[in-house]
């Protein structure tokens, strides 16, 4: 491997071949050596170098480093369950025992991969081997009926959780109340959010932010902006969601200068504004025709050190165009165009939208021939 590295670099490829050879050559303290110093050298190991290492424990009888490795396997994003499926059967069949550990590393695999039948029954299967599911069993089973809008489940889930003597943490309330208020329960995410001290889960940056977008959107205002006296009371600061989630909410009711306003308050304070924060106003002044005051915006933003990309320019123009301001909107895209701040497709595609632009189209074809 050294020589390797030393005429070369290699990639993780090069390794998996060498780990491989190594295993072949019933070298096995070797080809966990490779995999280590693959891992220093900043090579994460694949789906390919995981099987390898099963596979061989496997043959060797060293169960338990098998299960260990394919441990590993189940925390890689870029695996996906079906691969290692036979890996599991041959593994538990060799008598291999897994612990509370191995199932919730199992089941928050196969949630992520969307198999939320097998994660519940592996669930089943724990409790039928005596062992209780514990708090990093659940969190991925709840988040994953809430993603699928089965929240009765959820809440269930939720509720056995309790009763196996495991408390939620403020994470599995917050993804509850989120998706409640995306469902439109918003009432029942209230009902949730006040009980939360009650039950030893205070709530958090999060969930104020949740709940903040659910009563606005509810047309409660007052109890929303409660929500913000309420954070800081609690010693809670408000993040840079909060902050765009409270703008988002001005710019849809029309109150765009507020919303201004709360941008110079981040300007002052510990959270700057973000791109997002930048492109909700860009779009509330847009649709209140306010096509200079954009613009001026687009320029505080550019000075204040908060770069804007081309999806930022295109939302403007789009803006502008379709509060009905198409010749303004002509005006900027052309402008743009020409500082190449938008590329060439970018401006075609503009153009289709809005028809005021064609007149434009033969300046773009005429440059690229230039």
């Amino acid at each position: 491997m050294s020589i390797l590295e030393k005429y070369g670099k290699p990639d993780v490829f090069a390794y998996n071949a060498v780990i491989s050879g190594f295993c072949k050559a019933d070298r096995i303290e070797s080809a966990k050596n490779v995999l280590d110093r693959m891992k220093r050298k900043g090579f994460l190991p694949d789906v390919v170098t995981h099987n390898i290492m099963i596979g061989t424990f496997c043959s060797k009888g060293k169960i338990d480093m098998a299960l260990k490795v394919f441990e590993e396997l189940l925390k890689d994003n870029n695996w996906k369950w079906d691969e290692g499926e036979k890996w599991m059967s041959e593994i538990f069949s060799r008598g291999c025992e897994p612990n509370v550990v191995t199932y919730s590393i199992l089941i928050s695999s196969l949630c992520r991969d969307g198999k939320i039948e097998e994660s519940v029954n592996m669930v089943k299967a724990m409790k039928e081997k005596g062992l209780t599911p514990d708090a990093y069993c659940y969190d991925p089973l709840i988040a994953a009926f809430c993603r699928e809008g089965k929240l009765d489940v959820a809440i269930e889930f939720l509720d056995c959780m309790i009763s196996d003597g495991f408390l939620p943490d403020i994470v599995n309330y917050n993804t509850i109340m989120a998706a409640l208020c995306k469902n439109g329960n918003g009432d029942h995410a209230v009902e949730i959010f006040g009980k939360l001290d009650e039950v030893g889960c205070p709530p958090n940056v999060s969930s104020y932010n949740t709940m903040l977008s659910a009563l606005w959107s509810s047309g409660d205002r007052y109890r929303a902006l409660g929500m913000i006296s309420q954070m800081l009371s609690k010693g809670i600061d408000p993040d840079v969601i909060t902050y765009n989630s409270l703008i988002s909410c001005l710019c849809r009711d029309g109150m765009v200068d507020e919303a201004i306003g709360l941008l110079a308050d981040m300007l002052s304070g510990r959270f700057r504004p973000n791109i997002v924060s930048y492109k909700i106003v860009l779009l509330g002044l847009c649709k209140a025709h306010r096509v200079d005051d954009a613009i001026e915006v687009l320029a505080a933003m550019i000075e204040n050190g908060c770069q804007p990309n081309e999806t930022t320019y295109t939302l403007l123009i789009e803006g502008i165009g379709f509060s009905g301001l198409r010749a303004q909107a002509m005006e900027v895209a052309t402008s743009l165009y020409n500082m190449k701040a938008i590329s060439e497709d970018s401006f075609k595609r503009l153009s289709k939208t809005f028809p005021l632009l064609d007149a434009y189209k033969g300046l773009i074809y005429s440059d690229a021939e230039n």
